[in-house]
Formats: structure tokens, C-alpha cells, sequence
């Protein structure tokens, strides 16, 4: 499997997870008749939450890394 898939899946499940946790948590406070909007501010929240990919171009070639918004630490794809 290629880093950049890797990069990509790890992206797409930390939104996936955040984007439902976030759905349960809005829709047990706020009792909207129209799910549409707890989706979208759902989605606005785990769309800024989430991780974010960069590559960086090193001496020894091209290197995908993960840093989320919270953590200093940053993730880097093999």
C-alpha cells in the first residue's frame, strides 16, 4: 500500500469519526427537526478538526506527514 493511500485513508476515517461524534453530540443538545443542519455544522467542524496533509520534499525525497490542528507532534506516512 503507498503512503498517499495511507495518508488518504487516515484522513477519511479521523473525519468519519469526528464528523459522527460530532453528529450525536448536536443532535442530543440541540433538537433540530431538520437533520440538515446538524449535518452541515457536523461536517464544518470535522472538515477543521481533522488532519492535514503536506508533502514535504527531503534530501532523501518526498515525505507525506499528518499534523492535526491540537497536536504539535507531527505523523509521517511510510
Amino acid at each position: 500500500m503507498s503512503a498517499n493511500l495511507k495518508a488518504n485513508l487516515i484522513y477519511f476515517f479521523s473525519f468519519l469519526v469526528i464528523f459522527f461524534v460530532f453528529k450525536i453530540i448536536l443532535g442530543l443538545i440541540f433538537n433540530f427537526e431538520n437533520q440538515l443542519i446538524t449535518s452541515f455544522f457536523s461536517a464544518a467542524l470535522a472538515a477543521a478538526l481533522s488532519s492535514r496533509k503536506t508533502i514535504v520534499t527531503k534530501q532523501s525525497g518526498k515525505e507525506i506527514q499528518l499534523k492535526f490542528i491540537f497536536s504539535k507532534r507531527i505523523f509521517i506516512v511510510k
